[in-house]
């Protein structure tokens, strides 16, 4: 299991209403294009229930889900849950801008392909 030991490298990229992702910004490019998933204080479900849930149910239901790692964290981020564990995933926003906003939705489109947009369930930044 990969350690993660440096929390200055990790930015607030958004909040939902159970997680905080934070967007890596230090020097290891095995982790250059990564978002870390912390649980926020008071959740009833630990991140380790979410990562067996994702691996053992949702990925054999819907094989197009985003890749998952569980990760170890010796850092603590303001606000999450100090379970001592994160999810690593692609940070599949990387280069896109957000071109709208809905009530329950965000969409982001690339620069080279606007016809090409990727609809997400709308996070609250902070």
């Amino acid at each position: 299991m990969k350690i993660l030991k440096h929390s200055e490298d990790w930015i607030l990229l958004a909040k939902g209403n159970a997680n905080y992702v934070y967007q890596y910004n230090g020097s290891d490019s095995s982790l250059s294009d990564k978002v870390l998933r912390l649980r926020m204080k008071n959740q009833t479900i630990t991140t380790e229930q979410v990562y067996k849930f994702m691996t053992e149910t949702m990925c054999h239901m819907l094989p197009e889900v985003v890749s998952v790692e569980l990760v170890q964290v010796e850092f603590m981020k303001e606000g999450a849950l100090n379970e001592g564990f994160g999810l690593l995933m692609p940070n599949i926003l990387k280069n896109m801008e957000n071109v709208k906003k809905g009530n329950y939705f965000a969409a982001y489109s690339t620069e080279l392909d606007d016809i090409n947009k990727l609809w997400m369930p709308k996070l609250h930044s902070s």
